[in-house]
């Protein structure tokens, strides 16, 4: 018997924010339908949408906003599962963009308990391009990274980005169960 499941979605870099709300319909759905299958689920993004959020900007939400945004997550967290999203990489001091500035990230609210995933170099240090702030829960290794690319099968020298960190995190997470 697996141990864990795994739903791919895949979303275009094209696409808005509505596919990923829609994809993660479909995922809730999936979850729902199979008796026990909460129990051993963890919903992972890598995939931020919009820029330059601010916190005051949710404070406006009217109820279409709330039903458009918040609802599908809430769904997802009224089945007990949790969802965890990357921080971001865009962390520009000139942009003003070094805390979390975008969807789904920034809509963490004690009623929504998203987990965010910051990245972190080899020495546990915060790495210049990491999102960071009061919205991140924890930090996992996110910089100098040695993968397999998915065209040539070599090894790719140094690649970065808080989605690896988040994925280290979801896997340690997922070893929970």
């Amino acid at each position: 018997m697996p141990q864990a499941f795994l739903i791919p979605v895949k979303i275009e870099t094209r696409s808005d924010g509505m596919d990923w709300y829609e994809g993660l319909k479909m995922v809730t759905a999936e979850i729902a339908n199979i008796p026990g299958r909460e129990l051993k689920s963890v919903v992972q993004t890598s995939r931020s949408m919009g820029y330059n959020w601010v916190a005051d900007d949710l404070k406006k939400f009217d109820a279409y906003d709330d039903e458009l945004y918040n609802e599908p997550i809430r769904k997802l967290f009224d089945l007990g599962v949790p969802l965890i999203v990357a921080s971001g990489n865009e962390a520009d001091k000139g942009q003003g963009a070094l805390l979390i500035d975008t969807f789904p990230g920034i809509l963490k609210t004690p009623d929504l308990p998203i987990i965010n995933v910051g990245a972190v170099g080899r020495a546990r240090e915060r790495v210049p391009f990491s999102q960071y702030g009061p919205l991140v829960d924890v930090y996992a290794l996110g910089a100098n990274l040695k993968a397999q690319t998915k065209v040539n099968k070599v090894e790719a020298p140094h690649i970065q980005g808080t989605s690896f960190g988040e994925s280290y995190w979801t896997q340690y997470r997922c070893n929970m169960f």
